[in-house]
């Protein structure tokens, strides 16, 4: 059943981030024996549903004036081949220019994704390339290369540098060439980032266990204190408890109060990196003062999750029961933003009812997060927002009398 959230008035500006473009050209033809002919462009583009294929445009350059000659919208090519996220694109082009050298841009909107070229290399005057010295792909052909052939990409990869030029081969256009595997990039993707589910498991000793996993294993793990802190990160196991190999660092309880960063570092084979630990914090003295957790992946450009897991370390570390609530409370979630997953916590001064869910902002419902009799207490919940889009939400809560709107930003 339908359930909208009461109107409510906000004046706000939200700026997103441009989703990335993953495209680049995959297999050509331009020359054979003979009169010219089967002539094509072929492109691949990830994700291809997320965007006007008229956004991208392939240009041919002609490498004696070094100025483009005709432009090609991807929104006139025809669709073929769909694979791991990533579909082919191909159109029959005639008039290729036969080379030495010549050119083609790819690009999104105006903004160069790559400029490749054949027997030789120069640099464009003019047009989306202006100023750029092509890339020449290293394999041609000529006036007796057989007809129904190409030069084309092969190899396994998910972006066009992962692949190598050869040619001239058998072409394919709108299908996969052969020899090639395209394999979704991970570290595009936002299932594999960091992930903390807010919960801490107490130890023994004033230490709490803090669940995380990487779907592309872990790079480090970086403890920011706060000038009144005592707490260290203390070691990286894995989940039967055994710590983990090639994770070092500076953690360790020293009894005294510390202030700067404490952190691991994967030091050892790459591609051995765990991705599932389990971190040790300790907190001995003043549990409830501040920290915040830096835990990056290792992807080129690393992913970081920022945990601020203050009130969940206080509640594991202290061995001692929290104060109940005095009053009904909705706290902001965290991290905001966040992405996909960020955790929300909510106070019982007594048992009630609660029921706790997501809405958009036309107010409609989009996941309940709690629903049902709770004890008096503090309590977390997590939204996993894997299938929702970027952009802002509304998570109300109901709880008795009580009711309490907070916003938080979802970006992808």
């Amino acid at each position: 059943m339908y359930r909208g959230l009461p109107i409510l008035a906000f004046l706000f500006l939200v700026s997103l981030p441009v989703q990335a473009q993953n495209a680049w050209i995959n297999e050509f033809h331009y020359d054979n024996a003979g009169a010219d002919t089967g002539e094509f462009v072929e492109v691949i583009l990830e994700d291809a549903g997320s965007f006007a294929l008229g956004d991208f445009t392939v240009t041919l350059y002609n490498g004696n004036n070094s100025s483009s000659y005709g432009a090609h919208g991807l929104d006139t090519f025809t669709s073929g081949d769909v694979a791991a996220g990533f579909t082919v694109f191909s159109k029959a082009i005639s008039g290729i220019q036969n080379g030495a050298p010549d050119g083609l841009a790819l690009d999104y909107q105006g903004t160069l994704i790559e400029f490749i070229c054949y027997e030789g290399t120069f640099t464009a005057s003019g047009g989306v390339a202006d100023g750029v010295t092509c890339a020449d792909v290293g394999v041609s052909e000529s006036g007796s290369t057989p007809v129904g052939s190409s030069l084309q990409r092969t190899g396994s990869g998910s972006t066009g540098a992962d692949f190598t030029w050869t040619g001239p081969s058998d072409d394919s256009p709108g299908a996969v060439n052969a020899g090639q595997t395209l394999a979704p990039d991970a570290c595009s993707d936002p299932g594999t980032v960091p992930m903390w589910d807010g919960t801490i498991t107490v130890l023994s000793g004033g230490l709490g266990e803090v669940p995380m996993t990487s779907g592309v294993g872990f790079g480090s793990f970086a403890l920011d204190l706060g000038a009144s802190s005592n707490i260290a990160l203390i070691d990286v196991r894995d989940a039967g408890g055994v710590s983990l190999p090639g994770y070092t660092g500076s953690g360790s309880i020293t009894g005294s109060k510390n202030s700067g960063f404490e952190r691991f570092d994967y030091t050892g084979t790459p591609g051995g990196e765990a991705t599932e630990v389990k971190l040790i914090i300790g907190a001995p003295e003043e549990a409830g003062s501040a920290f915040f957790l830096d835990v990056s992946d290792v992807c080129p450009t690393p992913r970081t999750l920022h945990v601020d897991p203050q009130l969940a370390l206080h509640a594991a570390t202290t061995g001692t029961e929290e104060p109940l609530p005095t009053a009904f409370a909705l706290e902001p979630n965290y991290p905001n933003p966040f992405n996909p997953v960020t955790t929300i916590r909510f106070a019982l001064p007594e048992a009630s009812e609660v029921r706790l869910a997501v809405y958009d902002l036309l107010g409609r419902e989009v996941s309940v997060l709690a629903q049902g009799a709770f004890p008096a207490g503090a309590h977390t919940v997590t939204w996993r927002a894997d299938e929702a889009p970027s952009g802002v939400y509304l998570y109300r809560i109901e709880a008795g009398a009580f009711v309490s709107v907070r916003r938080m930003l979802l970006i992808k």
